[in-house]
């Protein structure tokens, strides 16, 4: 659920991008790095928040 939301932001992020940017190639990889942190972030806390959860069952 949480990875399909990220990949449909991620997605949707991606196409922004396209159609604002002139020079495809480089801002293209920023994006793609810009778009891995937050993606990183929302990985670490829903594992966390699951190993809390399976700690307390």
């Amino acid at each position: 659920m949480v990875v399909t939301m990220s990949f449909i932001y991620i997605f949707i992020r991606e196409s922004e991008s396209e159609v604002g940017s002139k020079s495809k190639g480089m801002s293209r990889f920023k994006t793609f790095l810009f778009n891995l942190i937050p993606f990183g972030i929302t990985y670490f806390l829903v594992s966390s928040i699951i190993s809390i959860i399976k700690n307390l069952i």
